[in-house]
């Protein structure tokens, strides 16, 4: 039995208990917003880039390749945040597809590189024009100081998270 509703066939004689706070879009917490903007950025982001025969996470993926070739595996799963077996997923995916190669570190047999291919730069190039355009629609509406706040803002979020 719910103990604040009052017995059948009795009158209640104080207010029921409010449910529950619903909260519009602006209440959100903060955390809440990040993680939904979050999820759909990506969905979004994701099926922008299977145009190119590509994901968001080979995106990040390659752009850590691009910058610096010949990473190691471990180094390149510590760098964009996520466990070595996804990302040996993630690049066998790559490699079939022509957007990265693997081979043996010389000086340490145990560890693998990841290197681009002759492909990578001009696939990388075809994929930031993508993120670049759909940065202009997630921007839409703002000015310019107020994308410039926007980022000053993240920035200190990211860093409160400890994220490099």
């Amino acid at each position: 039995m719910i103990s604040h509703l009052p017995a059948l066939g009795t009158v209640a004689t104080e207010a029921p208990r409010p449910g529950p706070t619903v909260r519009t879009s602006t209440e959100y917490p903060v955390g809440r917003l990040l993680v939904r903007i979050g999820r759909v950025l990506r969905t979004r982001i994701d099926a922008e880039l299977a145009d190119h025969g590509a994901s968001a996470a080979a995106y990040t993926i390659m752009r850590e390749v691009v910058a610096e070739p010949g990473l190691n595996q471990r180094q390149l799963a510590q760098r964009i945040g996520v466990e070595g077996p996804t990302l040996t997923r993630q690049l066998e995916r790559m490699e079939r597809d022509g957007f990265v190669r693997r081979r043996r570190d010389p000086q340490d047999k145990r560890a693998v590189l990841v290197e681009p291919t002759e492909e990578t730069g001009a696939q990388y190039d075809a994929m930031g024009q993508v993120i670049d355009a759909f940065e202009v629609v997630v921007t839409d509406g703002l000015s310019a100081d107020e994308k410039a706040e926007l980022r000053r803002l993240l920035t200190i979020v990211r860093a409160n998270l400890g994220v490099d």
